[in-house]
């Protein structure tokens, strides 16, 4: 009876340790799945705040008119190229352009981290754009009048793309592995369109250094602005990609809503 007793509280002793490893282990899983339900949160969160907000920003470049510091660029590049045309007694009024590059200082050494786009460094241009290693890109206009001035073509818009870039970089590392879970292929179209629209840009503004003007086909000053403004970006290539853009973000809202259902089941 003695031994039958120890080996009854034997088995209960063993019992009570399976019993409290089952409960470490289910708590351990539970606490595992809530932190999983948050980070599915978060992300959604993140897609929301931060990517589709760049993501918006710069599809306001199909309204440049929308965009008030824009919208005076364009405007007094039309009324610089009208007087022009009646300082030099000429219809035809050359506009000059000029992109430039800003590399991060962690890419290229300090006399490196400016470069003008041309026909010869384009690809290179290009490849740093989609490889995330500029800060920014600027478009610029002139005409060869006495005022001297030059134009701002992009506003915020070309940077709101590139910081979108960067946030699509940080979400596929930060929360890569529910991106393969749920849908790679969603952030790989974004990823290629972005791109895209970048080659397309540089593609134009490699193009065109020097716009003719024939004033005499306007009617209003800021309409030359806009015409030069379509032209120098390519929007006649850019508009379609935008458009898919657009359609991207909604498949990622879709998306993004599936993953707050998923963290609240």
């Amino acid at each position: 009876m003695v031994v039958t007793g120890e080996v009854i509280g034997y088995i209960i002793g063993l019992f009570g340790v399976v019993l409290a490893l089952y409960s470490i282990i289910k708590q351990k899983k539970l606490e595992e799945r809530l932190k999983e339900k948050e980070k599915l949160k978060l992300f959604s969160t993140k897609i929301k705040d931060e990517l589709f907000f760049r993501i918006d920003c710069f599809s306001e470049i199909t309204n440049p008119h929308d965009d008030e510091d824009t919208y005076y660029q364009l405007d007094s590049l039309g009324r610089d190229v009208i007087a022009t045309s009646y300082e030099n007694k000429q219809s035809d009024v050359i506009v000059e352009t000029s992109t430039e590059i800003r590399l991060k200082a962690s890419c290229e050494t300090e006399s490196q981290k400016e470069k003008e786009l041309s026909a010869e460094n384009k690809d290179f241009i290009f490849t740093s754009l989609v490889e995330g290693k500029c800060n920014n890109m600027s478009l610029w206009c002139s005409t060869n009048s006495s005022s001297g001035l030059v134009y701002d073509m992009d506003g915020l818009f070309i940077r709101n793309l590139l910081s979108a870039l960067d946030e699509l970089d940080k979400l596929e590392h930060e929360f890569r592995h529910v991106i393969q879970e749920f849908k790679p292929e969603l952030f790989l179209n974004l990823r290629t369109c972005i791109q895209n629209i970048f080659h397309e840009i540089v593609e134009s503004a490699s193009y065109y250094k020097e716009i003719v003007v024939h004033i005499t086909d306007f009617d209003k000053a800021d309409d030359i602005g806009l015409w030069i403004y379509n032209l120098y970006l390519g929007m006649d290539k850019v508009l379609p990609l935008i458009e898919e853009l657009k359609e991207i973000e909604e498949n990622l809202d879709k998306f993004r809503e599936k993953l707050v259902l998923t963290s609240y089941t």
